[in-house]
């Protein structure tokens, strides 16, 4: 993945505006490090890619060679995102071997959205990650331990990119899952409800606490206040929500999700999921389709006014890339949900799929979009039949790929 990755990176000449800004700022703060923490080009708490930035300003003062050091810095750190999906899938039961093919797939699936754009991207996406890892295994194996992997996770992800953050809230209706679904055999509601505070402190004697601040400190001052205010666009967290834009805003990201997927992993993951939600195999295969569940809203609700990038949408691959090996490897569901499944997936695709407008930067804000059609504009340079019929055999060709492998 680092060959890969790095090989597209090194050899890449276009820089979009931000990265060229990325070198400015790393220059400045190797010129005086308090710009780390007053400069402009920050957004709130996000430092660790301007760092980054500013160590390799000090190796040469050629821009163009300070680029292409910055790309091949974040290759390796890229493929890294690799080592936490494997360490989730190992706590969600897969095997050794198995846990590799939804961590290629992150590791692989999560880069499409961006290609060569560098910035907070790969920093935050490993960050944002190895958070994912932390809280499967607060569900697995839960404890102060866990607690305390959970918000170093967290603060380096909001080091990274500090609009991923809020998705650590997932963790919450996740863990009620789970407690739920472990309640010994026969237990009414009320009883549950009843032992629940004393389960919940053995469980995250941390974690339980923060959270209960947290909630009191949002609803005292907001949830942006939190994060930086309107200093990282934090304004967004409390938009005015219309459904019109929601549902368009899902189907954007639900069919970007599908392509950067490579569909056949989405349309596994799916089927999962949704049967996990209301009758899983254990409390952490539960928890973690509530979790998933939980990434998706909250990630809707943060980025309700900025669904318009594929890039943005890069944190929510390994989780799906994770449920779709589930559907293989773990307990493959029925052929007929898959089918349905494949179906509504490539309905999805030919009605929602988004194509950027022409310009200047159309690959840097939708590389998916940018990678298909080239794709399909090759096959259809080569076969006798048009474009839209070659992209719905591809789709379709997907379609009976899920259902084989299962």
């Amino acid at each position: 993945m680092t060959a890969l990755v790095g090989r597209i990176a090194v050899t890449n000449h276009h820089v979009f505006t931000d990265e060229a800004n990325a070198i400015f700022f790393g220059r400045g703060i190797a010129n005086d490090l308090s710009v780390a923490w007053t400069g402009d080009s920050a957004r709130g708490v996000e430092r660790l890619t301007s760092l980054m930035t500013a160590l390799i300003a000090t190796t040469t003062d050629s821009a163009s060679h300070q680029l292409w050091l910055l790309h091949a810095v974040m290759a390796p750190i890229q493929a890294l995102v690799a080592v936490p999906t494997w360490l989730a899938g190992r706590q969600l039961g897969l095997g050794r071997w198995a846990a590799v093919v939804p961590a290629a797939i992150a590791a692989s699936g999560s880069f499409a959205f961006y290609g060569i754009f560098t910035l907070n991207q790969a920093v935050g996406l490993l960050c944002a990650t190895s958070m994912l890892w932390a809280m499967v295994r607060a569900l697995r194996r839960p404890g102060l331990g866990s607690d305390l992997i959970v918000l170093a996770a967290l603060a380096a992800t909001a080091l990274a990119r500090v609009g991923w953050a809020p998705l650590v809230v997932a963790l919450a209706p996740a863990v009620l899952a789970a407690i739920w679904y472990e309640r010994p055999g026969g237990e009414r509601l009320g009883g549950w409800l009843r032992a629940f505070p004393a389960r919940l402190a053995r469980r995250h004697p941390l974690l339980a606490p923060v959270f209960v601040l947290g909630v009191l400190a949002a609803i005292a001052w907001g949830p942006s206040s939190l994060l930086g205010g309107a200093e990282y666009g934090g304004g967004r967290l409390e938009p005015d929500l219309q459904l019109a834009t929601l549902w368009d805003n899902s189907r954007f990201l639900f069919s970007h999700l599908a392509i950067a997927l490579a569909l056949v992993p989405f349309i596994l993951a799916v089927p999962v999921l949704v049967r996990d939600l209301a009758r899983p195999t254990d409390a952490v295969s539960g928890g973690y389709a509530w979790l998933v569940l939980a990434l998706i809203v909250i990630f809707s609700y943060a980025y309700y006014a900025s669904m318009n990038e594929d890039r943005y949408l890069a944190v929510l691959a390994p989780p799906f890339a994770l449920a779709g090996a589930l559907a293989v490897f773990r307990r493959p569901p029925p052929v007929w949900a898959v089918a349905v499944s494949g179906l509504l997936s490539a309905r999805l695709v030919a009605t929602s799929y988004r194509w950027p407008e022409e310009g200047p930067f159309g690959f840097f804000v939708a590389p998916t979009s940018r990678f298909v059609e080239r794709g399909v504009d090759r096959l259809t340079a080569q076969l006798p039949f048009s474009a839209s019929v070659v992209a719905t055999v591809l789709v379709l060709g997907a379609v009976a790929a899920a259902v084989v492998v299962v």
